[in-house]
């Protein structure tokens, strides 16, 4: 059984500096599963979906605004 690679961005990719690794301790493994799950099923990449969130809130955007830019972006 094969299975699809998931996209990277290259809009997350580290430059210049060495690349940092964040770990999330405490994490309930329910909450866990289902986010890992959720993502397989989406063919959405965890990486590249915790890496906008922090860029979303580091940016101040709220989530719906952060969505309806992606939408014009896969869109065009």
């Amino acid at each position: 059984m094969t299975t699809k690679r998931r996209p990277w961005s290259k809009e997350f990719t580290p430059r210049g500096e060495k690349p940092v690794h964040i770990h999330i301790s405490n994490v309930p493994p329910t909450l866990r599963k289902k986010f890992q799950a959720k993502c397989k099923r989406d063919g959405r990449s965890q990486r590249n979906l915790m890496l906008g969130w922090i860029k979303n809130w580091v940016e101040d955007r709220r989530p719906d605004e952060a969505r309806a830019e992606d939408d014009l972006k896969e869109a065009s």
